[in-house]
């Protein structure tokens, strides 16, 4: 497969060297933070369409019998809109200050909640959450 190596930052040059990507990664080193975050409003999408219809029927069996597929439904709309509003702001104010509050407040509290989540329903409880 022909390889093509990344120097300095943006640009790929062709060569034979350990620290080679295949040609298929080599667009990924040209593509800019702004235009990566478009992506994560779709990803979000894609993970509540992985835990439905799952996760809210797990929920009421193991957490709470009020918890209702409504709860779910709402919840996860205002995180898809939620994603998408703060891309938007990010992008339309690219600063340090708006990248903090995007990290801190939405991408990084999704991201650590759901990783600890499953992590201590596997080890504490020795159930795997069936939406993974």
């Amino acid at each position: 497969m022909e390889r093509l190596r990344v120097d300095g930052g943006n640009r790929a040059t062709r060569a034979d060297a350990a620290t080679d990507l295949p040609l298929h990664f080599a667009n990924l080193a040209n593509v800019s933070f702004a235009d990566a975050l478009l992506l994560f409003p779709a990803m979000v999408v894609i993970h509540i369409c992985e835990e439905w219809p799952r996760f809210p029927r797990w929920a009421r069996r193991f957490g709470s019998p009020t918890y209702s597929d409504r709860d779910y439904i709402v919840t996860h709309a205002l995180a898809i809109v939620a994603a998408s509003a703060f891309v938007m702001l990010l992008r339309a104010f690219p600063s340090s200050p708006m990248l903090f509050v995007f990290f801190g407040l939405i991408f990084g509290p999704g991201a650590f909640w759901n990783a600890w989540f499953i992590s201590a329903e596997q080890s504490f409880r020795g159930r795997i959450v069936p939406a993974w």
